[in-house]
């Protein structure tokens, strides 16, 4: 018996080429496709041949569409994710889905998308944030506030969203600031205050900017009112019991509210209290 030789020929191609044109995913009928071509069947071994054809081109162009929404996850077939990270109370730390790192303090929230974060790295805040940003020259990481928009590659910087303006503080790296009012650049060490009137930068000059992402305070020969008030700021708290004169204190402390003012009251002979354990 002769063996048969499977080669393409012209009526093959027209076959393969109604069928490519035909297919719809999960909605192919070889029947139906077969009754719809215009040539002859006189051989079973033939209909073998062009639905064997049939089926490689369905494998083909389904693996595609596969292999496209497992390389592009966040293409437009993918549907909005919306994720909200929120503090309730002491400051917390979340990993964002590019290794990146935020920290918000008690009553911020931040949103953004999940489904397209991959590509678009675009994140919208309400409230104070210190961002750790992991580097992507080709995805820019951008911070959203009523006044103001941040945008940057990789670096450290705190972002606090106000009722009528946004301030940026830069740690590390470098940052844009766009809000009505204009654009700026910021580096290490500077900060700016955005509004819808006006946008200023300055060198930030405290020295416990980032305090309270850190837990590291300092202070310089300070009088105990203004190390009050830095405590307040930092670590989120209503602190009591601050004396008629107002002794200075040089302290470099690493710790929590509650253990930094047991320290002072050791060191200065005060009796201040946080006011949610006050007697």
């Amino acid at each position: 018996m002769q063996e048969n030789n499977i080669n393409l020929t012209s009526t093959d191609e027209r076959s393969l080429q109604f069928v490519a044109r035909h297919y719809r995913q999960g909605a192919f009928d070889a029947g139906q496709a077969w009754s719809k071509l215009d040539i002859p069947c006189t051989s079973s071994y033939y209909r073998r041949r062009v639905i064997a054809i049939a089926a490689a081109v369905i494998v083909i162009v389904g693996s595609a569409f596969v292999i496209r929404h497992l390389i592009n996850p966040s293409s437009s077939l993918a549907e909005p994710h919306p994720v909200t990270l929120a503090c309730n109370d002491a400051n917390t730390t979340y990993l964002l889905p590019d290794d990146s790192r935020v920290t918000l303090t008690r009553g911020a929230r931040l949103t953004y998308d999940m489904s397209t974060f991959a590509e678009k790295r675009d994140i919208t805040l309400d409230g104070r944030a210190f961002f750790d940003v992991t580097h992507n020259e080709s995805s820019p990481f951008t911070v959203n506030t009523d006044v103001a928009t941040v945008t940057v590659l990789g670096t450290r910087f705190a972002v606090n969203d106000e009722s009528q303006s946004t301030i940026v503080q830069v740690q590390e790296g470098k940052v844009e600031v766009t809000c009505p009012s204009g654009t700026a650049t910021l580096e290490r060490g500077t900060m700016a205050i955005a509004t819808d009137s006006a946008l200023k930068v300055q060198a930030i000059d405290d020295v416990n900017a980032f305090a309270w992402v850190d837990g590291n305070v300092e202070f310089d020969n300070m009088p105990l009112s203004k190390i009050v008030g830095t405590i307040e700021r930092v670590y989120g708290v209503n602190v009591i019991g601050l004396p008629k004169n107002d002794p200075s204190l040089t302290l470099y402390f690493k710790g929590d509210a509650q253990q930094l003012v047991n320290e002072i009251n050791s060191l200065l002979g005060t009796q201040l209290k946080i006011a949610d354990n006050a007697q």
